[in-house]
């Protein structure tokens, strides 16, 4: 590739950064399934991101390939674990979300959360949403404080600390440090019936959730049990969290490094030619 197109291709790579909207990228990233229905129904689907668990009559619920059809393609036991990837409201306001599953047998879905190699659409009603962080905030989201620096001076290097899903969740990240932590960057904090005083973050490297300040080194705290509730008791799915300074940084950041580039290729392609 000559000097010339170099810079004609730096010069469009910033040209098409600048039409489209700043947007980061982030662990909460859904990815859109490459589904025939998803591409005719865009505007109307939302993404959820969220475990839900089914719960239909007869002990099974439905999946069907697409919604609004009158047959399932397959079934799955009730209990089943599950992401909901997106939500479709249809013409007569019913609900339905979109899993990906594997075939167990002749009749029968198995799903793994996340994964799965068919893309199917379950209604919504069959469904019980599980207790998660969103559950949390929404229950004792009254209770919570402000950081005021309870963990700042906190020892942490050459150990392993924890982050739960929820204060009393049985899911955990481990994250090992190797020197100091530096800045938490703890927003809210909580405080349990047992005293111990927990706080939240979602910008550390590789981890996010709840740390219990108070003894953050263990990996066998108190699992407290929470029901699922039918979906149908839930008014929000997917509640948005308000953006943070520091995405729009990102994407400002981006923007100005490939605008340079393209500028100090075209100025060095003049150089040359004239030269």
């Amino acid at each position: 590739m000559n000097i010339r197109r170099k810079c004609y291709m730096a010069f469009l790579g910033a040209v098409v950064m600048l039409l489209l909207p700043c947007r980061t990228v982030t662990g909460d990233s859904i990815a859109e399934p490459d589904y025939s229905f998803y591409g005719k129904h865009r505007s109307q689907i939302k993404p959820i991101n969220r475990m839900f668990e089914a719960n239909g009559s007869g002990g099974r619920a439905d999946i069907y390939e697409e919604p609004g059809e009158e047959e399932p393609v397959i079934k799955m036991d009730n209990g089943s674990v599950f992401c909901v990837i997106h939500m479709y409201t249809d013409k007569k306001g019913d609900k339905w979300g979109s899993l990906l599953y594997d075939v167990q047998g002749n009749d029968t879905a198995r799903t793994q959360f996340y994964t799965g190699d068919y893309l199917g659409w379950v209604k919504m009603e069959d469904l019980l949403v599980r207790y998660d962080e969103i559950s949390f905030r929404e229950e004792f989201g009254k209770q919570f404080q402000k950081y005021a620096g309870e963990l700042d001076g906190y020892q942490a290097e050459h150990q392993t600390l924890y982050f739960w899903e929820y204060p009393g969740s049985e899911y955990k990240q481990e994250w090992q440090i190797q020197e100091e932590a530096g800045d938490w960057n703890i927003q809210e904090t909580y405080r349990d019936d047992a005293g111990s005083l927990w706080g939240y973050s979602d910008y550390l490297p590789g981890v996010k959730g709840w740390i219990c300040m108070t003894d953050p080194v263990n990996p066998d705290l108190p699992v407290l049990v929470r029901e699922s509730v039918p979906a149908s008791e839930v008014e929000e799915y997917a509640p948005g969290k308000p953006k943070r300074g520091y995405e729009f940084i990102i994407g400002g950041m981006i923007l100005l490094v490939s605008l340079l580039t393209a500028v100090m290729i075209f100025v060095f392609w003049r150089r040359k030619k004239q030269s």
